[in-house]
């Protein structure tokens, strides 16, 4: 697992991270995570080094064949022991910024039961550079969440969800950053 600074206790969360052939953005989307104390990799059988980096990080590393997002993620939830109340969910090629990491920490510990999940905001970087003007700007997703509340649905490319209990909003940016070109 990535090594957390010295003065910074763990976050209460657990991050799932969800892969396939994701060797080039895995140790960047990892190294966000240094304040996490528990990572899991949910692979789809990765042919190239996606496992063994996930490994020398220390994140626990699980497979199963992919049919769709939605799927993919409830099966995480509900079959793999996770070791705190809340689960971000992570697509390889983003990662953690510094203020969503402050926002989570600031968040997570006076949150009450009656919140299910919170919506992320994502934000596209493209070479290195953030998108400003991009129609996808504000993109929010349902990415962190308490396992037994939520059931994902699949819709169009991507998933809905469907969350028993209220749903809140963090304000800091989930970076979302292709790193394999248009010819991925």
């Amino acid at each position: 697992m990535p090594t957390r600074p010295y003065n910074q206790p763990p976050i209460m969360t657990t991050a799932m991270i969800f892969t396939l052939d994701e060797q080039v953005h895995l140790p960047t989307c990892l190294s966000s995570l240094h304040w996490c104390d528990d990572v899991v990799v949910v692979d789809s059988f990765s042919e190239d080094r996606t496992e063994e980096i996930a490994r020398e990080q220390g994140a626990r590393f699980y497979q199963r064949r992919f049919d769709d997002l939605a799927r993919q993620r409830n099966w995480a939830l509900a079959n793999i022991e996770v070791r705190h109340p809340w689960v971000l969910l992570l697509d390889a090629d983003e990662r953690v910024s510094a203020p969503l990491r402050r926002e989570l920490a600031q968040r997570l510990p006076t949150t009450g039961d009656e919140v299910a999940a919170y919506r992320l905001k994502r934000r596209y970087h493209m070479w290195g550079r953030w998108l400003p003007r991009s129609s996808l700007y504000p993109s929010w997703l349902v990415r962190l969440v308490r396992p037994a509340r939520v059931k994902f649905y699949k819709q169009g490319h991507g998933e809905g969800a469907d969350v028993n209990g209220r749903i809140e909003a963090l304000h800091s940016d989930l970076i979302d950053e292709n790193l394999k070109g248009f010819a991925a």
